[in-house]
Parts: structure tokens; sequence; C-alpha cells
């Protein structure tokens, strides 16, 4: 069976329509199939339907043999394909992935540092209404959330509950 080109891109068929995802690896096999695994499972590639879970693949022949054979397998893809229409990984072989996902603006505010671990977060940079630079860290929400200030390459954290007015002044 001759490999027809495609893009880098993995399509999943899902609620009618085939979207994108931009976790999608090729996952190889001596069958012949383009399939790539996404979130635990593997999909074929040019109808993006999910084929089986990951935890199943290295015993890929006996799903296969399970599911009737190479031959019937081929067959469920193509009657996916008529149904379905072909994936946009085969539609567009020309596809990138930094054109279907863009990378993100780098935002000034944001800004790696360590803590006194020594372990590495993303912090938030703002600046209250003294003027004083201030950070809280990006992935936590809280009411009242802890804010850091830059001490020696870490960043020290300080409850607002208890301190932040003593500290500030």
């Amino acid at each position: 069976m001759m490999r027809e080109k495609h893009s880098a891109v993995c399509y999943i068929f899902r609620e009618g329509a085939f979207s994108p995802v931009k976790e999608g690896k090729p996952f190889r096999n001596d069958f012949g199939l383009d399939l790539f695994q996404y979130k635990g499972a593997v999909y074929e590639g040019r109808t993006g339907l999910h084929l089986c879970p990951l935890r199943e693949v290295e015993h890929l022949d006996l799903f296969i043999k399970s599911h009737g054979g190479l031959e019937k397998v081929r067959q469920v893809i193509e009657s996916s394909l008529a149904r379905t229409g072909l994936s946009p990984r085969y539609a567009r072989p020309d596809g990138k992935k930094k054109d279907i996902f863009p990378p993100r603006e780098k935002d000034e505010n944001r800004v790696v540092a360590r803590d006194l671990m020594g372990n590495k977060h993303y912090y938030y940079r703002f600046y209250n209404e003294n003027g004083i630079e201030l950070y809280t860290m990006e992935k936590k929400r809280e009411f009242f959330q802890t804010i850091y200030v830059p001490c020696d390459g870490f960043m020290v954290g300080i409850n607002q509950r208890h301190r932040l007015e003593e500290v500030l002044k």
C-alpha cells in the first residue's frame, strides 16, 4: 500500500466535524495504517476516528484479529471515509502545526522564577497603588491570593490576610 502525503497536524472526528489536536503524535505500526495517539487513545489518520485505547495498542495485532483481521479494519475505515469524508490531514497535506496552532503572544508581565524550595513557577507581575512591583502565582486563583516579592533571585510569598500591610510599609 503506497503511503499518501499528509500534514503533520492530526485531526479527530467528533461531534460531526474534524477538529485539529495539538498533542497528536504519530503511532508507528507494522500494518501500513496511518495511526496517531492522542490523550490515551489511538486514532486512524484518514478518518480521525477512535481506533482503540492506548493501553491495548501493545497488542495491536490481537486487536485487529479480534475485529476480523486487517482487511475488515480497512473496510471499516473505507466505510467511515464514505460517511465522514477525508480528514484535513490528507486534504491539506502541506498544513503545518504552527499555522493551525499559532504560538501564544508573549506577555511581558508573565515571568518564570524559582520559589524558596527551588521549584520553577510562572508568576504574573502587577503594580499596587503605591507603584510597588508584586507578583501572584499564575495558576492559583484564590480570594486572598498569596503575593510574592523577589528576594535574592527567589520569590517569597506573603499571605494577604496577615502580613501584607506590614510588609508594604
